[in-house]
């Protein structure tokens, strides 16, 4: 990416990569066909449910632990639903702004229209005498995206060197190796591999780390369903104390981490009409998802029970050479999605340093790198500071998902519908009702988490 390219928003990234991804799967089996047609239903399931399916899923047996196993197997998928309601919100909301505000629009491609975008249109509408406040809402829209992406990272930092350390450990019982030695010793290549700013090159390893994830998610439902016995419901809590329910609530909608990723494929899409029909391919792919998190999270509890850890790969037997091979798998595929999260991020924060991209051509590049280094390095502070996978995706979920996901969209709901002759009194009690949901998880699971993070620090 050079001078002349710096992204408006999150959808700009976001967008770029998934054409790149998808340019070359079309490259190598539809060689024939026009690539400006744009992705087919299928290739845009694949994107959504590749998405949403992470770290989240692997945390999901602890998120059940949290919440019970009653009260988890009913509330997340009250929450799926809600999720992919807001989502269906939020692409209205696109759907009004490209019809009702071609004024605005002219300055933003209809393409290129992302979530902090449509939040701002939508604000300068309502609030055209005080245009601060559209710009105020954007700031804070791109804020929460910057911690929710730059969150993701320091997940994945922890995520990797706690994997490798199982296996190292099992080989090596008396190894002086800790996992902060180890999260210096992959700091200095995670900082090279950040330095890639092109798209081309970085979709294949896109596609990579997609496979490894596949593949080895394969493996661990294997190992649920087919290798040993599940404890007695007798031993499980079926809900859980009441203190342990916003750590659950942040920890599931951590895993519903895709909402960003619905205006960008939505826009790469061929049949535009078939995204969100009832059984539209938004609907079915996020209803495999929630299938998987159910399993992975059910099954996981009900065969760890207490013993649940914040990822199920560290549940793994590491006597067993097929499970080491998941752990080392599922380390290379985090590690290079490290990137794919930070590319988002880095470019909304550059975008914003507007100084910097008006510099000399040739120090353009030096500024970009140590910038993006920099950036690379305050998430290594953060991730050595509390070295918890659970703590910290307890944290991104209730500031940042619970935010994204279930506040901000009923919100613009609300301010479009308001004055129109579709407002209802059914319509703003749902929305009402999300918006306090979404608050309690914020606000609950913020305290708890950062509670939980300060007593860590006192007892380290």
């Amino acid at each position: 990416m050079n001078q002349d390219e710096v992204p408006r928003s999150l959808n700009d990234s976001q967008n770029s990569l998934i054409t790149h991804n998808v340019t070359c799967v079309n490259e190598s089996t539809r060689t024939n066909q026009n690539k400006n047609q744009g992705t087919s239903n299928t290739e845009t399931l694949m994107h959504i449910i590749k998405a949403n399916i992470g770290t989240g899923v692997l945390a999901m047996p602890l998120a059940f632990k949290n919440g019970g196993l009653a009260l988890s197997s009913i509330s997340l998928w009250i929450m799926g639903l809600i999720c992919i309601h807001c989502m269906h919100i939020l692409l209205n909301c696109y759907k009004y702004v490209s019809a009702n505000l071609k004024e605005a629009t002219d300055i933003i491609p209809d393409k290129n229209i992302g979530y902090d975008d449509v939040v701002e249109l939508i604000f300068k509408e309502k609030f055209s005498t005080n245009p601060k406040i559209s710009k105020y809402s954007r700031f804070i829209t791109s804020l929460f995206l910057v911690i929710g992406q730059l969150g993701f990272c320091c997940v994945y930092l922890v995520f990797v060197p706690t994997n490798l350390k199982q296996v190292i450990d099992y080989y090596y019982p008396s190894n002086e190796l800790t996992l902060e030695i180890l999260m210096c010793i992959i700091l200095f290549p995670l900082i090279l591999f950040c330095l890639i700013k092109d798209l081309k090159i970085l979709a294949p390893f896109s596609t990579l780390a997609n496979l490894l994830m596949i593949s080895s998610i394969l493996v661990i439902l294997y190992n649920l369903f087919f290798d040993g016995s599940l404890k007695p419901i007798s031993q499980l809590d079926l809900v859980a104390p009441y203190y342990d329910w916003p750590i659950y609530f942040s920890s599931a909608i951590y895993a519903f981490e895709g909402i960003s990723l619905v205006l960008p494929v939505y826009h790469e899409m061929r049949y535009k009409q078939d995204f969100s029909t009832w059984n539209g391919v938004l609907n079915t792919a996020m209803i495999f998802v929630a299938i998987m998190y159910f399993s992975v999270g059910f099954f996981g509890y009900m065969k760890y029970g207490t013993d649940s850890a914040a990822s199920i790969t560290l549940n793994l037997p590491t006597s067993s050479v097929l499970f080491q091979i998941v752990k080392i798998l599922f380390a290379i595929a985090i590690f290079i999605s490290y990137n794919l999260q930070f590319y988002v991020a880095a470019d909304i924060i550059w975008a914003q340093m507007s100084d910097l991209n008006r510099s000399a051509s040739k120090a353009y590049n030096l500024i970009q790198n140590v910038f993006r280094s920099s950036l690379v390095i305050l998430t290594f502070l953060l991730a050595i500071k509390v070295p918890r996978i659970d703590l910290f995706i307890s944290l991104v979920g209730s500031i940042a998902s619970s935010t994204l996901a279930l506040i901000i969209p009923p919100v613009l709901d609300l301010m479009i519908f308001w004055k129109s002759s579709n407002k209802t009194l059914l319509r703003f009690l749902k929305n009402l009702c999300v918006i306090i949901f979404g608050t309690y998880i914020f606000i609950s699971g913020t305290w708890v988490s950062l509670t939980d993070i300060v007593d860590y620090l006192k007892n380290r």
